[in-house]
């Protein structure tokens, strides 16, 4: 799979043509390491974005909170350079 680094959204649909990548983790996982600033992998593919959107009493704060974890976590994430795929069910 060829992607630039950085964040990636794809759907089922893509997933089922390119593959994931070896590594994966749930959002929850993913924001905990980050916001520990905690080790990435260097390619990983993240599940449950979705839901966790969704399911949130407000959408609207779970955007704002995913949102505000990646700014207030910018360096840490520059000097990593990780590859992130997430999937959701559909785009």
């Amino acid at each position: 799979m060829s992607m630039d680094l950085g964040f990636h959204v794809h759907s089922e649909e893509a997933v089922e043509r390119h593959g994931t990548f070896d590594d994966e983790m749930s959002v929850i996982e993913f924001l905990r390491r980050v916001t520990r600033m905690n080790s990435l992998p260097y390619d990983v593919t993240v599940y449950g974005l979705e839901d966790f959107i969704c399911g949130a009493n407000s959408p609207r704060d779970a955007c704002e909170y995913i949102h505000n974890v990646l700014r207030d976590h910018a360096n840490c994430l520059l000097t990593e350079n990780p590859r992130v795929q997430f999937v959701v069910d559909d785009l």
